[in-house]
């Protein structure tokens, strides 16, 4: 769902067309309000699979999610990588990344997640997006996905396609709080890539094979 001027979207993802309207009345009472101090971030898109699962994924870019739409409709097998999938969603990158003060709403489901992980491009903007997501209260759980990680940085080593040059550069303290969850080759790889290559690593060189 997102919000749009006075009113919030909501998706139904059984088609994409189909959108509803909340009005202000219920704005207010989820707390959605110009009266509010700062400004609520709110997800682009949710989509529950499995309220009984335990793990969540919070993506970078709806790439994938309408891609995990599509694998799962006709199907009651909801796992990737053999974990039972609660549900899935993403926020505006930029959104996440401009704003200074902000309310970042976290449905209550996925706050009390054993498993929330994080995938998105292995840059600057992607590890970023990680630490801003990390530092809210509701988050506090938040881990890379680290064997998608771990296949991007393989896969790179001859798909050059989807690697690219580094518009700026990552702080050493940023780069080590991420890659603090891998284990120390992995992490070494990450650090050249990024530090001494200068590259970049697309999410896109994921297949959908990749999260069976």
């Amino acid at each position: 769902m997102t919000k749009s001027n006075d009113k919030i979207i909501k998706v139904d993802f059984g088609n994409k067309q189909k959108t509803e309207s909340i009005d202000n009345g219920l704005l207010d009472y989820f707390g959605f309000n110009e009266k509010n101090k700062n400004k609520t971030i709110l997800p682009t898109i949710t989509m529950p699979f499995d309220l009984s699962a335990k793990t969540s994924i919070i993506f970078e870019r709806e790439y994938f999610i309408w891609m995990l739409m599509d694998k799962f409709k006709d199907t009651k097998n909801r796992n990737v990588n053999k974990m039972p999938l609660q549900s899935v969603l993403c926020y505006d990158l930029n959104e996440l990344l401009e704003e200074k003060q902000f309310d970042l709403f976290v449905p209550d489901k996925i706050q009390k997640c054993e498993n929330i992980l994080f995938l998105g491009n292995l840059d600057v903007q992607g590890i970023k997006e990680f630490k801003v997501l990390q530092q809210q209260q509701a988050l506090k759980n938040i881990r890379p996905w680290i064997s998608m990680y771990e296949i991007m940085i393989e896969r790179s080593q001859y798909d050059k396609e989807k690697s690219f040059e580094l518009k700026e550069d990552i702080s050493s303290s940023e780069l080590n709080d991420f890659s603090k969850y891998f284990d120390p080759e992995v992490a070494n790889k990450i650090k050249k890539t990024m530090k001494i290559d200068k590259k970049g690593i697309s999410e896109k060189i994921l297949k959908l094979d990749d999260f069976a």
